[in-house]
């Protein structure tokens, strides 16, 4: 009886991000967009935002900068339970996992911030959120913030990872990467990219591969052995969402991979 190897699909890489040349370095004198967030080459969801905010309280230069991210349209930012905003490494975000709202019922989250000004000597710098209520972030380096958004096929779930440097009140976070299940409904595992299976079944014809409607663009691919240097090669059998194969005479692996 022959044996056959499988392995669900994964999607190869981290999705890319639409990121914009934005100076990180203090004093953030003005406004801009950090990063906009595009799924699948649709409407854009969710966009890290600069605000950079002239102010005169002394007669002097004086600059209120706080770094925010916000979800455009019907996206939501996910927290990973009841009093923890952050995620886990490979913590699942989920139709489980609890929406995160602002006190005045926006869908937006500070990460970040701090005022700076110019008394005549050069800038200084002053922390306002070291014991404020919001400020969950100031002692983290790495964030991991679930994501929820619709598209036309339903609804998604992902995750945007933020890090810096240091935790000095200064530093600021920047976005670093993110990905999302291209599967509706779907879990996703924080900071890891989405497990995709395919369903396997042995008939009269053939081997019967399937997998998600969604992904009926994806290329199948397959391998006979599990390598670094492993050669991946289309399956020309495959057709939307499945294939029917002829019984292979020795193991083989099989992966999705996004176009």
């Amino acid at each position: 009886m022959k044996v056959y190897s499988f392995i669900s699909a994964v999607v190869l890489g981290f999705s890319a991000y639409q990121a914009n040349s934005f100076d990180y370095s203090p004093p953030i004198l003005i406004s801009g967009e950090g990063v906009s967030l595009d799924f699948d080459h649709e409407e854009q969801k969710f966009v890290y935002r600069i605000l950079s905010t002239p102010d005169d309280p002394f007669s002097r230069v004086y600059y209120s900068i706080m770094l925010v991210l916000q979800s455009e349209a019907d996206g939501l930012i996910l927290r990973a339970s009841s009093n923890r905003i952050q995620f886990l490494g490979n913590e699942v975000v989920s139709m489980s996992s609890r929406e995160y709202l602002t006190e005045g019922g926006a869908n937006q989250l500070f990460v970040g911030g701090y005022d700076v000004a110019d008394f005549g000597e050069g800038w200084t710098y002053i922390e306002r959120y070291l014991d404020a209520p919001n400020s969950w972030w100031r002692r983290a380096s790495d964030l991991l913030i679930g994501l929820r958004f619709r598209l036309e096929d339903g609804v998604h779930h992902g995750w945007i990872r933020f890090s810096r440097a240091d935790t000095h009140f200064t530093t600021v976070f920047q976005p670093m990467e993110y990905d999302w299940n291209p599967i509706p409904d779907a879990p996703i595992g924080a900071g890891q990219p989405p497990v995709i299976p395919i369903a396997t079944e042995v008939t009269d014809q053939g081997l019967h591969l399937s997998w998600s409607p969604s992904l009926a663009t994806w290329a199948l691919e397959s391998t006979g052995a599990l390598t670094n240097n492993a050669v991946w090669v289309p399956v020309p059998e495959a057709t939307g969402y499945e294939a029917l194969l002829e019984f292979p005479d020795a193991s083989r692996y099989f992966r999705l991979r996004k176009p």
